[in-house]
């Protein structure tokens, strides 16, 4: 049957990046070890709004339906903030570090998506530092 067939993975990706006025969506693959540009399409949109259904049309047409996909952020879609870490538990570092950079948001804490990355070591002259991504619009 058919259907029960694993599908063959795919070496290639799907970026997509959504502005106020267009939307582009590159198909990359990898040919003998080098990367290479299989097809790119740009949109012209009236507004963000109208992405979703743009976007929708070029996965047909681009058949790129099973690829996968990385979506690039806006830099208005996100603030990147380094400061010290607090002293806890690992498990415990993104819960301190919501609170400790409430007052720089422009959205209540309780709304924002927040990540934290340890900066290396020896960036910072022994002071342990991290970097705290929070996302704008969710």
């Amino acid at each position: 049957m058919q259907f029960f067939k694993k599908k063959a993975k795919s070496n290639s990706r799907v970026g997509v990046l959504v502005s106020s006025d267009q939307l582009v969506v590159a198909h990359m693959g990898e040919r003998d070890g080098a990367p290479y540009l299989i097809d790119l399409e740009k949109v012209v949109l009236k507004s963000e709004r109208d992405a979703g259904k743009a976007l929708a049309n070029l996965v047909r047409s681009m058949e790129i339906q099973d690829k996968q996909c990385s979506y690039v952020l806006n830099r208005k879609d996100y603030n990147l903030h380094l400061v010290e870490a607090p002293e806890v538990d690992a498990s415990e570092l993104r819960s301190a570090v919501r609170w400790k950079i409430k007052d720089l948001l422009d959205m209540k804490i309780e709304e924002a998506a927040i990540d934290v990355f340890q900066v290396p070591e020896d960036a910072y002259r022994g002071r342990e530092m991290v970097y705290v991504l929070s996302l704008i619009h969710i």
